[in-house]
């Protein structure tokens, strides 16, 4: 039984044998692994190669005009941009 509270690694987490695990290659380097996790031969869960590429750009600018003593302007720019390509494999 997997418990997730506990501290102890065994019982967290379930670690597959090789003959659980089959790796199908979808094309364009892609892979689809398929888990038999009841151990009867049957793929009970799939998943996309895990390997993914995020690209994060975050800006700030800040642009500060004291006109008079006392009176002051600011103009605040703030961006952000991010895309998650997996055929991307740059680093």
């Amino acid at each position: 039984m997997i418990d997730a509270r506990t501290f102890r690694f065994a019982e967290r987490f379930r670690t597959f044998r090789p003959e659980q695990i089959a790796e199908e290659h979808t094309g364009a380097g892609r892979r689809r692994y398929h888990l038999d996790v009841m151990g009867d031969g049957a793929s009970d869960l799939s998943f996309t190669d895990p390997d993914f590429s995020v690209r994060c750009l975050r800006t700030n600018a800040v642009r500060r005009w004291e006109y008079s003593p006392g009176s002051t302007l600011f103009v605040v720019r703030s961006q952000g941009r991010s895309s998650s390509d997996p055929e991307d494999r740059s680093a």
